[in-house]
């Protein structure tokens, strides 16, 4: 499945930093909203349900200047683990383009155009909607290669799946951690975890997980399928 293989992508990435060791945020920079975290609490807390907005985008605007400050080798994959499961959602719903697009080349330019937002967007302070901006960014990034791709393999493409706003931020709200448990289940379900695991991480019942995880995978198809006439495998 498409979204099991960007979530391992990322994952692999993220357990390459940590192999060796587990540091503190504070052996590796002094950024103050990162302070007293280790890396796997640092992703763990920002995902979970306690965690106010506000102070997830101050996380995440904490590792996005870690990133450009460097070294990349680590806080890259530190990064694209925080933004793991809305990178999914960029890469599912790209299931309905012609197969002439490979899923691993769109997998890698997903992960290329995160970076490349995290990279080059305006950093406010307050970082507001920090996530769903990169995500957006990333979005719209992805959709040019996508054209430039599909132009030079001669095939004809007016409009994309993941095209027009309502669209764009009904696919950020299915990421989106304040609609509790749904949006954990989500999160979990886009991990590739069992129903099993989920269930146990999230205290959801697994009949529940199962049922949310048919619910979350039929929003993704039926939305693609309204748009563009395609079912997703």
């Amino acid at each position: 499945m498409q979204a099991h293989r960007i979530a391992a992508l990322i994952r692999r990435g993220f357990q390459d930093v940590i192999a060796e060791s587990q540091p503190s945020c504070e052996e590796l920079t002094a950024e103050p909203a990162l302070s007293g975290l280790k890396l796997t609490q640092l992703i763990e807390e920002t995902r979970g349900a306690q965690i106010s907005p506000s102070d997830r985008d101050r996380r995440l605007l904490a590792v996005v200047r870690c990133y450009r400050r460097g070294p990349a080798t680590l806080w890259g994959p530190v990064l694209l683990e925080m933004l793991a499961p809305a990178l999914v959602l960029v890469s599912c719903s790209s299931a309905a383009l012609p197969r002439a697009v490979d899923s691993d080349d769109i997998d890698q330019q997903v992960v290329i155009h995160a970076l490349e937002a995290a990279a080059s967007i305006p950093l406010p302070d307050p970082p507001h909607h920090l996530e769903r901006r990169l995500f957006l960014r990333c979005l719209d990034l992805t959709h040019r290669w996508l054209r430039r791709e599909m132009r030079r393999q001669g095939t004809a493409v007016e409009t994309l799946p993941l095209d027009g706003p309502d669209w764009q931020e009904a696919l950020f709200e299915l990421a989106d951690l304040s609609d509790q448990p749904l949006a954990e289940v989500a999160r979990q379900v886009f991990e590739g975890k069992t129903d099993a695991a989920v269930a146990a991480e999230t205290g959801v019942g697994p009949d529940a997980v199962w049922r949310r995880r048919r619910r979350i995978l039929a929003t993704v198809r039926q939305t693609t399928r309204d748009r563009t006439g395609r079912a997703v495998a």
